[in-house]
């Protein structure tokens, strides 16, 4: 619990314009930050690919199968 509010705070001071269009950060800092998204989308590396499936077979249960007499 304590870190989610952690993660909450840091999106409430970066992310919440004022009337003045700035954040609570901008404010304490005295500086401009970079939108808290794109940073975030930066630093991700690429998404993994979807997962591989062996080339399985369905089985066609209506097709009759030969039977040795």
């Amino acid at each position: 619990m304590p870190e989610r509010l952690k993660a909450l705070t840091i999106i409430h001071n970066f992310t919440l314009k004022r009337f003045d269009d700035t954040t609570a950060a901008n404010q304490l800092f005295g500086k401009e930050f970079p939108g808290l998204f794109e940073w975030v989308v930066h630093k991700m590396d690429d998404l993994p690919l979807p997962r591989q499936y062996k080339n399985t077979v369905s089985n066609n249960y209506l097709k009759l199968q030969a039977v040795p007499a």
